[in-house]
């Protein structure tokens, strides 16, 4: 099969596959509400009533996770939910704030999860606060956060969520609460109140400009606590934590969460614990030898020497620089402290492990099980000198230095894209999709992709240079420094393409001119102009789609285009993408035409002018320029002494904010 066609069905089959997760939110799909209770998998009860908060849980609250906007409760308009009764959509309207509410009772993991939508659909900025409140119908013995540690005076940055501990004193007794408020790395948190313990308040500052949207996530789970030790308490809260809280979201829907970051790609670095998940051993002071589902003997393991035989070659591991070890009669995999995993054959020498009660045994590599060495201050992933992590389908997950002279070179549906390693994010495949991969870069772009050639030699640390065949890579893991984090979190500066198949591709588009077909003619508009750009059909299913364009300098335009593929100048190189493909196109800053600078230097010259009708006409077409003003408009506050331009260009501007 061609390569971009391939593409081009993995993106649509994405697309598809979105399609069917987001189907549960489709309103074809959906009932009236009717408002029952659920037991979930470990008998809690979930009534949910007809304001999406829940009534009693299992003789737990009295009334809990109802939502007020500025003080004003959420009554929705409209009830929804999907024929099991496992989700509820709920929405309303309070003081211009339209508010969609999602409940979603898990059933099987024993949790309930909302989403609340908000946006502000008046013509003006709204700063409000969006307030979660918890009622019991008893008093709390106490409050922790998802650390262990009692609530102080504020949320802490470092907490993602509360444990209300309840008393046992009542028949029968009531559970605990776990609340999820906030992921690690999301963006917005909340300010926490405990109300005489009986309840609780969690309150998100909000404001949003005209037709803009943010969404909010939490999740809740009832528990019977007999200890709220750290552990204990990691162990609860991790499924709350986790990205699969909100993996039948649609990754459109996922970035617009504040205060919970949830990403699908695989491509970023792991750390070593995402590694360790997967043997079912729970580390802790000692070493654990682990053997099948059940044997978990604690000790201390020591070994006199380590080999691993792998495809890239031999090579000596210093036994304190192993986090695990899965042996087996032909091969076994090592991982170790810094991030990196071997697999092939291993050969330990004076492989023993000293149990607790002083009993050694001596092991075998051929035999051994999951040998799982205590945490140390070793633990900490290969950042100095590595560039990233490359994992191969052999097992492998080996730490490369940088090479400023590498390039990849990307197989899209739409051409080749050459990426250099500072670009490069991530690539790897992605909870979405297995066909191809996903490709990240700094800049946000994200696309399916095949790495050109038949191989990519990298430096790595323990073998030096080698040469990996591109059908051997499943992923590369760039590691991540605070500077990255920077830019990824920092507004995008460059123009982006929405394309179907939850892609996006950073560039510019490469025309002098877009052409809007519309009843009166040919509407001709250069691409420089263009704020926003919107399919009004973004399946890809249309040939000639309708597309709405927001232009900066005031006004908008409404048509199909004539253009078949836009050639989008992305990485020093041109890609043609499929008009009917593009969801939305995004212009963060507008791009100054010749001859307007000089009509805007003359319009804000006269802001000052003697005749008032003159001030009052400058005013009104800076106005219709909006953005495209800003920056004269910015320098003339900061010079002016005239008092009346003062006033006008600071009203400008912030109309222009707005």
């Amino acid at each position: 099969m061609n390569i971009r066609l391939f593409l081009r069905c993995a993106a649509l089959l994405l697309l598809g596959a979105s399609a069917v997760r987001a189907q549960s939110a489709s309103l074809s799909r959906l009932v009236p509400a009717n408002y029952s209770q659920l037991s979930d998998s470990l008998g809690f009860i979930w009534d949910v009533n007809q304001n999406g908060a829940i009534n009693q849980g299992s003789n737990c609250f009295s009334e809990a996770f109802s939502l007020q906007i500025n003080g004003n409760q959420f009554s929705a308009q409209q009830g929804l939910m999907t024929p099991d009764g496992s989700e509820y959509f709920l929405n309303a309207n309070l003081n211009g704030i339209d508010v969609s509410r999602r409940v979603r009772i898990d059933v099987k993991g024993a949790s309930c999860r909302f989403i609340e939508t908000l946006r502000n659909s008046s013509g003006s900025p709204q700063t409000f606060t969006v307030q979660i409140r918890i009622q019991f119908n008893n008093r709390m013995q106490a409050t922790l956060t998802d650390a262990a540690t009692p609530l102080g005076a504020q949320f802490g940055a470092k907490d993602s969520g509360l444990v209300v501990v309840r008393a046992a004193n009542q028949s029968p007794p009531p559970p605990s609460v776990l609340w999820m408020l906030a992921s690690p790395g999301g963006k917005m948190r909340p300010a926490v109140r405990n109300e005489n313990n009986y309840r609780i308040l969690a309150s998100y500052p909000v404001t949003l400009a005209p037709g803009a949207s943010v969404s909010l996530v939490h999740a809740a789970a009832q528990r019977h606590l007999t200890v709220t030790d750290p552990k204990t308490i990691a162990k609860l809260f991790a499924p709350l934590k986790s990205s699969r809280l909100v993996a039948d979201v649609p990754a459109k829907e996922r970035k617009a969460f504040a205060n919970f970051r949830a990403s699908g790609m695989a491509g970023g670095e792991v750390a070593l614990p995402s590694l360790l998940e997967k043997l079912g051993v729970e580390r802790g002071a000692t070493d654990v030898l682990a053997i099948g589902a059940e044997t978990r003997l604690k000790g201390s393991a020591s070994c006199a020497s380590l080999e691993v035989e792998t495809p890239r070659g031999k090579t000596q591991v210093p036994f304190e620089q192993v986090a695990a070890l899965i042996g087996g009669p032909r091969e076994g995999r090592v991982l170790l402290r810094d991030g990196q995993a071997l697999s092939g054959r291993l050969t330990a020498k004076g492989l023993k492990f000293t149990l607790t009660t002083g009993t050694t045994m001596e092991l075998s590599a051929a035999t051994l099980d999951r040998l799982v060495l205590r945490a140390t201050p070793q633990d900490t992933p290969a950042a100095n000198g590595v560039w990233a992590f490359v994992e191969t389908f052999d097992g492998d997950r080996l730490a490369v230095k940088p090479e400023p002279t590498l390039l990849l070179r990307a197989n899209t549906a739409w051409g080749v894209r050459e990426i250099t390693p500072d670009e490069l994010a991530g690539c790897g495949p992605s909870d979405e999709t297995p066909l191809g991969f996903f490709v990240t870069l700094k800049d946000g772009s994200r696309f399916i992709a095949l790495l050109d050639g038949e191989e990519i030699s990298f430096d790595t640390v323990l073998f030096g240079r080698k040469k990996f065949p591109t059908s051997a890579i499943q992923k590369i893991a760039v590691v991540r420094t605070k500077t990255a984090d920077d830019e990824e979190e920092r507004a995008p500066e460059a123009s982006r393409l929405a394309i179907i198949g939850g892609q996006v591709l950073g560039g510019q588009i490469d025309l002098a001119e877009l052409h809007f077909l519309s009843p009166s003619g040919v509407i001709p508009v250069p691409p420089n102009l263009l704020r926003t750009l919107h399919n009004t059909n973004d399946d890809g299913s249309e040939e000639s789609p309708i597309f709405t364009a927001e232009l900066w300098g005031g006004g908008s335009v409404s048509g199909a285009l004539r253009e078949v593929l836009l050639p989008v100048r992305s990485g020093g190189g041109v890609l043609r993408v499929p008009v009917r493909e593009i969801v939305d196109v995004f212009v963060p800053s507008p791009v100054m035409p010749e001859g307007l600078r000089d009509k805007i230097v003359v319009l804000v010259r006269d802001l000052g002018h003697p005749d008032w009708e003159k001030r009052e006409a400058a005013s009104r077409e800076l106005g219709e320029l909006g953005p495209m003003a800003r920056t004269q408009l910015e320098e003339t506050q900061k010079q002016t002494t005239d008092a009346e331009v003062r006033r006008r260009t600071q009203a400008l501007l912030d109309a222009i904010q707005g």
